[in-house]
């Protein structure tokens, strides 16, 4: 269960990061 929440976490994570570079541009 841990291993999905990590996951999910670094999933949401990285999503953010495109959306901000994104946004940069």
């Amino acid at each position: 269960m841990r291993e999905y929440i990590r996951r999910r976490v670094l999933d949401v994570a990285g999503h953010i990061i495109e959306t901000k570079s994104t946004v940069r541009q």
